[in-house]
């Protein structure tokens, strides 16, 4: 009795069937792979967040921006903003420590008044105090300009809103509602921004210092505007929307509120 061999159709079934659960298994691969470098990201924000809080609480100011086109990971001077990261070597981090879970560097904006010396320092403020700042809004000190600050003359204690007023970074969301507002009152503008450009990479720096194009059809406007060439004026964050086209954001973005920042520092107001 002759064996009997697969016939064509058999073969072709066979070849469906294993390339249906290669798809599958190669589907399932990159799924983890993103949720891995998902979960890099968001945890490298956290520990940027916290080396930059704990610069503050030894500095009393926030650093400058590294140039995200060079290797040198130290603050620029004069401090800008475009091009800028985090500066590694200023916040005692390697290089790769500020890498998101793409391998890119991540952009990082700061209101460029708070990195001069002593300005996240609120210790001289009193939220009782109403008095006038020495130095109107929006680069108000603590200091009063009718005398010092002690708990028998609130009125030369310099009030905390005083302070903020005009200060930190606006941020809003895709569809232009603000979120944050320096010019608010009270004043909501944010200390810092740090910005991971996603899975699409559009707008980052690489580690090589390579500015990043879009890897997918239909790069979002949004994500166009939070480039990490560009210094604007405001920065946008939003919820991630992953669908090619103009509405594509999957930025990761952390903007904590300067009071916040400035408090977590244990620099914040005081009663007197």
């Amino acid at each position: 009795m002759r064996n009997r061999g697969f016939t064509l159709v058999e073969l072709a079934v066979v070849l469906i069937i294993l390339s249906v659960i290669g798809g599958m298994f190669m589907s399932s691969i990159f799924t983890m792979m993103d949720s891995q470098r998902t979960s890099t990201t968001r945890a490298k924000l956290v520990a940027i967040d916290a080396a930059l809080v704990s610069f503050v609480a030894v500095n009393k100011r926030l650093p400058c921006p590294a140039d995200g086109r060079l290797q040198s990971g130290t603050e620029t001077s004069p401090c800008q903003n475009q091009h800028g990261v985090v500066p590694w070597v200023a916040l005692g981090l390697s290089a790769q420590d500020i890498e998101d879970g793409w391998g890119n560097r991540i952009t990082y904006r700061v209101d460029t008044r708070l990195t001069t010396a002593n300005a996240m320092d609120m210790s001289a403020c009193d939220p009782a105090g109403t008095g006038t700042p020495a130095v109107a809004p929006p680069n108000a000190t603590c200091a009063s300009s009718t005398g010092t600050c002690s708990a028998a003359a609130l009125g030369n204690c310099v009030p905390p809103q005083s302070f903020l007023s005009g200060k930190g970074i606006q941020v809003q969301n895709p569809g232009g509602q603000i979120l944050m507002n320096p010019a608010a009152n009270p004043a909501t503008g944010a200390a810092y921004v740090l910005i991971s450009h996603g899975e699409n990479q559009g707008g980052a720096y690489s580690s090589s210092g390579t500015l990043m194009g879009p890897v997918k059809a239909g790069l979002g406007t949004s994500e166009t505007h939070n480039s990490a060439a560009l210094s604007q004026a405001f920065y946008i964050d939003g919820d991630q929307i992953f669908a090619d086209g103009a509405n594509r954001f999957d930025d990761f973005v952390v903007r904590p509120s300067l009071l916040a920042v400035i408090q977590r520092a244990h620099l914040g107001p005081r009663s007197h």
